[in-house]
């Protein structure tokens, strides 16, 4: 009914978005607050032997508890009709990229890959058992998104799509991306930049359901992924710029 007003498709809704570092604030991960922006999480290790010394604590978790004081207090506000909304979920590899210093951890990747896969296990899990809280105690959860709806699966962030390569994404990323899918039925990314050279693991990626265009011409992907869908659809809408 409040959508009708504006004549809009859209659903109104609420998300108590509290920066990039819901899952990584878990780790321990310093939180910066700032007076013009978001919440700034930082890192927490440098070094991949530290890896094995990290142990996730939700309770102390200050970004995730300040994004469910949010909700809760949305949810107390308006009733349990209005849709609430998850806070912005960082994916499995963006969320390593904040617990440790990035540029380090993609060194790590070829000097200690198990460490990173440890870190990578630990993150995802982590992220299922967050999520699942916050539904569990926010209630009447509209879907697993900060933003549009989705019918089922999980929307998240996974940013180094764009930046890091098809062979480290294929062993590092996609493994954990399957396991959150497996879990919500599905997933769906974000990532900003031009992530083409990624589209033959996107369409290989188990358990995707879509990824967001915004940065690059369609038809640049569509010409990426001829001859590599085989047995797969790939839905790529019209998109005209005027």
């Amino acid at each position: 009914n409040l959508s009708a007003k504006f004549k809009d498709d859209a659903l109104f809704s609420l998300s108590p978005i509290a920066g990039v570092g819901t899952i990584a604030s878990a780790f321990g991960c310093p939180t910066r607050f700032l007076d013009d922006n978001m919440p700034w999480t930082e890192h927490i290790i440098d070094d991949p032997k530290d890896i094995i010394h990290l142990k996730p604590e939700i309770k102390k978790a200050e970004i995730f508890n300040l994004a469910l004081e949010k909700a809760l207090y949305f949810r107390n506000k308006v009733g349990q009709d209005f849709p609430i909304l998850l806070p912005d979920i960082q994916g499995p590899i963006d969320t390593a990229g904040i617990v440790m210093q990035d540029t380090r951890l993609f060194e790590a990747v070829y000097t200690h890959p198990q460490e990173v896969h440890l870190l990578m296990k630990m993150v995802t899990e982590t992220l299922i058992k967050m999520v699942r809280i916050f539904e569990e105690k926010v209630t009447n959860l509209f879907c697993y998104s900060h933003g549009n709806w989705l019918p089922y699966g999980i929307h998240m962030s996974d940013d180094y799509l764009a930046v890091i390569s098809p062979k480290i994404y294929a062993e590092f990323v996609v493994p954990y991306n399957e396991m959150i899918a497996r879990e919500f039925g599905g997933v769906f990314l974000h990532s900003c930049g031009d992530y083409t050279h990624q589209a033959g693991n996107l369409l290989g990626t188990k358990g995707l359901m879509g990824v967001d265009f915004h940065e690059f011409p369609i038809n640049k992907m569509a010409e990426k992924i001829k001859g590599l869908s085989q047995n797969k659809i790939a839905y790529l809408p019209e998109v005209i710029l005027e």
